[in-house]
């Protein structure tokens, strides 16, 4: 196609590792994320793309299997939140000595102004006043900077929870496969009521927080789990421990998500 010849190159090269055995380890696959430009006025795709060659047909011909996932608005929520991290983190940096400034010029006005002719009093006090001010400007400035970073509101929607699950899942494709991480999606969940966009980034940070914890052990495992409650309800919980035949009782670490029904 017009424009993507950069990304079927991109996925030949892949290709030809995997064909060459240049590619680390003896996997006969391969995954990748690309970022595609569709049309100059549209915001750019980004794909989870994975690739395996196919066995050889009766012609000799080789064949090659390529599956693409949308994980734009993944990818999205993951950096507004890490950008709005950041934002709460400055805000509370550059808040937290405007208190003690605003603070110390009015104790020196307090101390000093009975002290000074009139004159001088004038002074320290449009001193102080402007001191004042521009402290409260400024606090008044972080806390819009604040706001700014947080959350918007959340767009409840029906949603199927094992199907959000495991549309995340397929970023953490390879350690499933390696057995690091373990997935038990319950059968026959009740649709909930969630914000899908917050609810896949709550699921990414768990994964990949328990994924970190059991980082070093050479036996880590963590394990994903949805299941249903005789509430109607469906929840999911997360847990990492470290060996394998560890029961889940003496994890780690244990998280868990709970939705209502519809």
């Amino acid at each position: 196609m017009p424009g993507l010849e950069g990304f079927d190159a991109a996925l030949t090269r892949r290709f030809d590792q995997i064909e060459s055995g240049s590619e680390l380890g003896d996997r006969d696959h391969w995954q990748d994320s690309f970022e595609l430009t569709t049309a100059p006025d549209r915001d750019p795709l980004t794909l989870l793309v994975r690739g395996a060659p196919l066995p050889a047909g009766g012609q000799g011909s080789t064949a090659r299997l390529v599956v693409f996932d949308d994980i734009t608005e993944l990818v999205s929520a993951q950096r507004a939140e890490a950008w709005g991290e950041v934002a709460r983190r400055l805000a509370h940096e550059i808040k937290n000595p405007l208190t003690p400034i605003q603070l110390s010029a009015e104790r020196i006005q307090h101390r000093l102004e009975a002290k000074l002719e009139v004159p001088d009093q004038q002074m320290l006090a449009k001193s102080v006043s402007t001191i004042v001010t521009q402290v409260q400007a400024m606090k008044q400035l972080v806390n819009e900077f604040r706001d700014y970073a947080r959350l918007p509101a959340a767009q409840l929607a029906p949603l199927d929870l094992n199907a959000l699950v495991s549309e995340v899942l397929g970023l953490y494709a390879e350690v499933q496969e390696s057995g690091r991480l373990r997935v038990e999606l319950a059968e026959g969940l009740p649709r909930i009521q969630g914000d899908a966009t917050q609810l896949r980034q709550v699921v990414h940070n768990l994964v990949q927080n328990a994924l970190d914890a059991v980082a070093e052990r050479p036996d880590g495992q963590v394990r994903l789990r949805t299941e249903g409650h005789s509430t109607s309800a469906a929840s999911g919980a997360l847990c990492d421990w470290s060996s394998p035949t560890t029961a889940p009782a003496s994890a780690n670490a244990c998280s868990s998500v709970r939705s209502s029904p519809m």
